[in-house]
């Protein structure tokens, strides 16, 4: 609050200053002007004071610059009553021009507001689209080092959402199903089992909604070769923080390479 005082009263120096120079400087020229144009430097002071102060700081010169013009310059002087036509002729004529210029400075510095408001909006803008740029190309960098990671590994690696849609696939999942990426991604994982057990490929996902792993084997079939071959399966689920399932991660292989055929399954 006393920051905010200081500030007010700083700028209330301006029109003060500014009046005050107007009025010596009307009275130094008072012999030569005799009582004419008692409002004219005054109207400068009101002019400097809407440059380089807020509207209300130039509402305060320009009534400032009215009382002491009617003081000392208007007749009858040392009074602030206004005799004869031209003397409320000038009156007047001071007050409208003070009150044009106040709104001209108005709507200038509503204007420069609205200016300095969009510049800011914009600048915002820029940063929050270069941020999601950045985080974009991270995520890109980082999808590509785990894509690389993934055909590292020998075994079959296969990401489904809740709803069976697969999403990862990698490079061994290629060899042991005989599909490319591009074939596998956005596809129902029930497209690599034999058409009719599809119902039961996508109840896995409900059950994997317990938390424990699933282990089981299936037939499927290399659409490169014809062949057909067993594989083992390993579904883990994923949930999120509130325990929602969100989909799940599938290791697969082919059972005629496993050493141990003591694997506990599940039923197709």
């Amino acid at each position: 609050m006393r920051s905010y005082l200081t500030y007010r009263l700083k700028r209330l120096s301006i029109p003060i200053l500014a009046i005050s120079l107007a009025l010596g400087a009307r009275l130094l020229l008072d012999p030569v002007l005799h009582g004419r144009m008692p409002y004219g430097l005054f109207m400068i002071a009101v002019i400097i004071t809407a440059r380089f102060a807020d509207t209300w700081e130039t509402l305060v010169a320009l009534i400032l610059g009215f009382l002491l013009a009617g003081w000392f310059f208007v007749e009858p002087r040392s009074s602030l009553l206004i005799s004869g036509a031209s003397g409320w002729l000038g009156a007047a004529c001071y007050l409208f021009i003070g009150l044009a210029i106040i709104w001209i400075a108005r709507t200038g510095h509503t204007a420069h507001v609205r200016e300095l408001t969009s510049a800011v909006q914009l600048r915002k803008f820029q940063e929050e689209l270069e941020f999601e740029k950045a985080h974009h190309c991270q995520a890109q960098a980082m999808r590509g080092m785990l894509t690389q990671i993934l055909d590292g590994i020998e075994e079959a690696i296969i990401g489904v959402t809740e709803k069976g849609e697969i999403v990862t696939w990698n490079a061994a999942a290629e060899k042991l199903f005989g599909r490319a990426a591009t074939e596998a991604v956005g596809q129902s994982i029930s497209f690599l089992f034999p058409t009719g057990t599809s119902q039961g490929e996508l109840d896995l996902l409900e059950k994997s909604e317990t938390g424990k792993k699933i282990e089981l084997r299936k037939m499927v079939r290399n659409p490169r070769d014809g062949s057909q071959s067993e594989v083992y399966l390993i579904l883990s689920p994923i949930h999120d923080p509130t325990g929602k399932l969100k989909g799940a991660t599938i290791i697969a292989r082919d059972s005629s390479g496993k050493a141990d055929g003591s694997m506990r399954s599940s039923a197709a």
